[in-house]
């Protein structure tokens, strides 16, 4: 079964949709699916350092798993436009994130996915946009000038 999630910017109804890499990363896809039980939503930041990506520390509403137990799986630091990513940093990696960061993360376009602090970011490939990539790009990038923005994603039924 193929399964799909929506991204969608609350103030400007711009939506995209994403295929789950089910086959390639059935673990990552299996909690990210749980963690969207409840669908995502808040303020994504620009995650600058890396390129044309935003990112969002997964809320505590959406924790339903534990990260130390989730393999990588399609490992990358240079992904594809239009993929989703997953990567957990333990409390005290960074020092922004003292209780840790459950980094996910939504890239639209160019990105080399790095930290200031540590360098390369090694993340989980689990989901790419297959539909609405190009408009979607265009109004992430305004939160490079703009600021955060309000996403929400959701499995779709």
């Amino acid at each position: 079964m193929t399964r799909f999630v929506r991204l969608t910017f609350i103030e400007s109804g711009i939506s995209a949709t994403a295929r789950l890499y089910d086959e390639d990363a059935p673990d990552v896809c299996a909690v990210m699916w749980a963690a969207l039980e409840v669908p995502v939503e808040g303020a994504f930041t620009h995650a600058m350092a890396s390129g044309e990506e935003l990112m969002i520390n997964l809320p505590e509403a959406n924790r339903r798993f534990d990260p130390t137990s989730v393999p990588t799986q399609m490992a990358t630091i240079h992904s594809r436009p239009g993929e989703l990513l997953w990567a957990y940093l333990p409390p005290f990696y960074m020092e922004d994130f003292p209780t840790g960061l459950w980094d996910f993360i939504v890239v639209y376009g160019q990105a080399s996915l790095a930290s200031r602090e540590t360098g390369p970011l090694i993340c989980s490939r689990w989901a790419r946009i297959e539909d609405g990539l190009p408009m979607f790009a265009a109004e992430s990038a305004r939160i490079y000038v703009e600021g955060q923005k309000l996403l929400r994603v959701e499995r779709v039924p």
